[in-house]
């Protein structure tokens, strides 16, 4: 009876193991419920509606070479294109269910990483030897996916949709941290190339992917040390190492060639980004405070008190979790994950690319948090256990009402979310002498309201920004839009004086005086226009319908000459052939 039960009750046990994960992703998915409806935000437009290359998603090349730095999201987003087309709801329902994939990657990895620190450390051989799972799901990784899950901070990753490379870049690092452990305890060569495969898909999602080989580095020297024979880790080392070094170098000649080239080093910037990752701590650890935009303030000198304040704080948490390592090895290893993986995004700050602190990079990061939080809550749960049985159960409702606090905050953010105009509302509350959340609450308020109540807002970010080109644009079309045309010529006089290597200036300026009734003045701020950007394309089209109705081939010129510089413009085809039958000589090579 014994013997016939006991494989019974493995394989029951096994069942219920089987359930815990996908158990944990519903959840993620749960919390999330209330973002599937939120709309197109910030860098969705410029990412996704504004995307050429979205326009014809079965051009596997155009799609692939669109944003060479981040291929692999690109493609997830011409699939959500393919099948949903440009509705939010699908590009959401997407994010969702790679978060719930991640949760359950992170309860996978959690269980893994408890199972090693459970075994010994090393065959008498050195070689290494698999280790031995626990017989059930562990409290460790049953709360560090929870948090992963429910956390509020995961909530800018999950609910906007622009930040699909954290989610895609996690789900392929947690893919190949998984594998990459197989190899190095079995040396069986499949896992390797399973590791590598899924390290090459995060590259292609997120620059972040280069610290996975140093974090496999830190999981042998914190958590299993001598486990894995040397010829083992030098054959997944070397070729990890190897690409990283090609990747760091493409990505920073990628930066200051193409797509920063007037940037440069500001090292004090440098101190700045150790401010943000405090403040990622004490986001993980406390979510008040939370914005689409975080302000932070530039600190020149090391001798600010924010200086010592942020180094302080973090050698603090270094210290404690060192000291911790006594009690769970995951600890040191979960901070070491988080702070590896914030590197890059600070790297890329310091290089004067993006800003300081954005939540949703936090993503990846903050499993490391999550995974040394699980170690703790599984430790207070052992010594409740030995010292006083009752109190495993005030430990457990502890957990419980923390994790069900955060999941409904997580459900206020996605509402938050909701609407453009109240996210950026809350974003100038927190930073009301910062352009930007001034800047993107006109935007907002000026595609949801119109452009009366968003000119104000405009003429703010301009004030406290006033060599932003972008607000300039933006403003001097509302005033053209309410038929303010002298205070538009006048906005767009100004831009003429900040960006004289801009077409917008003069094209502002040809438009006002189009509606003024003044075509030649209008022709000549087009031609204008030209001069400073051989490249543009609306001063072409718009003296394109100056010319056509008397120079019907100068007209034809300038509809070739926009069909060579950006083929896919609406209308350039009809343009040609209108002046070509004009003309009455068509130009069949065209």
């Amino acid at each position: 009876m014994v013997r016939s039960s006991a494989p019974a009750n493995g394989e029951t046990r096994s069942r219920h193991t089987a359930l815990v994960a996908p158990a944990l992703a519903l959840i993620g998915w749960a919390v999330y419920i209330n973002s599937l409806t939120n709309p197109f935000v910030y860098d969705d437009y410029r990412l996704i509606v504004e995307n050429g290359a979205l326009a014809h998603p079965g051009d596997l090349w155009g799609v692939l070479w669109h944003d060479i730095t981040r291929p692999v999201v690109n493609l997830s987003y011409a699939l959500d294109t393919a099948i949903w087309g440009l509705r939010p709801l699908g590009y959401h329902v997407t994010n969702v269910l790679l978060h719930a994939i991640n949760v359950m990657l992170v309860f996978a990895i959690a269980r893994a990483l408890d199972a090693d620190v459970r075994t010994p450390r090393a065959d008498p051989d050195g070689s290494g030897a698999a280790p031995r799972a626990p017989a059930r799901p562990c409290a460790l990784a049953i709360l560090a996916a929870v948090l992963f899950a429910v956390h509020p901070m995961m909530s800018q990753a999950v609910g906007y949709i622009s930040a699909r490379a954290d989610l895609l870049c996690a789900t392929f690092v947690l893919t190949a941290f998984l594998a990459a452990r197989r190899y190095l305890l079995t040396a069986r060569p499949g896992w390797a190339v399973a590791a590598i495969a899924a390290w090459l898909l995060a590259l292609g999602s997120k620059e972040v992917a280069a610290m996975l080989p140093f974090v496999l580095v830190s999981y042998q020297m914190f958590v299993r040390p001598a486990a894995v024979a040397r010829r083992t880790a030098r054959s997944l080392y070397v070729p990890m190492f190897g690409l990283v070094a090609v990747a760091i170098g493409v990505r920073i000649w990628l930066l200051r060639q193409v797509e920063y080239q007037s940037g440069s080093l500001d090292w004090p910037l440098a101190i700045v980004a150790v401010d943000a990752v405090e403040r990622y701590l004490r986001l993980l650890l406390w979510p008040s405070g939370q914005t689409v935009f975080h302000a932070l303030t530039a600190m020149d000198t090391l001798f600010d008190a924010r200086t010592f304040l942020a180094f302080g704080i973090i050698a603090g948490v270094a210290a404690v979790a060192w000291w911790l390592r006594r009690i769970d090895r995951i600890i040191p290893f979960g901070l070491a994950w988080f702070v590896l993986f914030l590197l890059p995004s600070s790297a890329l700050f310091v290089l004067g690319r993006g800003e300081a602190l954005a939540e949703h990079r936090a993503y990846l990061s903050s499993a490391g948090v999550f995974l040394a939080g699980g170690a703790l809550f599984a430790a207070a749960l052992r010594r409740s256990r030995a010292d006083a049985p009752a109190l495993r159960w005030v430990v457990v409702a502890f957990a419980t009402v923390i994790v069900l606090q955060l999941g409904a905050r997580t459900m206020l953010r996605n509402a938050v979310w909701s609407n453009p105009i109240g996210l950026w509302q809350e974003s100038v509350n927190q930073a009301p002498d910062h352009w930007l959340p001034h800047l993107m609450l006109a935007e907002a308020l000026r595609v949801q309201r119109g452009c009366e109540v968003a000119v104000p807002e405009y003429q703010t970010a301009i004030r406290q920004r006033p060599q932003e080109t972008f607000a300039y644009t933006k403003m001097g079309g509302c005033l053209i839009d309410l038929r303010r045309l002298d205070e538009a010529s006048a906005v767009f006089q100004g831009l003429v004086r900040i960006a004289p290597t801009s077409a917008d200036g003069s094209t502002g300026l040809a438009i006002v005086a189009m509606m003024q009734g003044h075509p030649e003045q209008s022709r000549e701020y087009l031609v204008d226009a030209l001069r400073r950007d051989r490249s543009a394309i609306v001063p072409r089209q718009l003296l394109a319908s100056l010319e056509e109705p008397g120079d019907p081939a100068t007209a034809r010129r300038l509809c070739l000459e926009i069909k060579q510089l950006a083929p896919q413009t609406p209308g350039a085809d009809d343009c040609i052939r209108r002046n070509e039958q004009r003309l009455g000589s068509p130009d069949k090579n065209h």
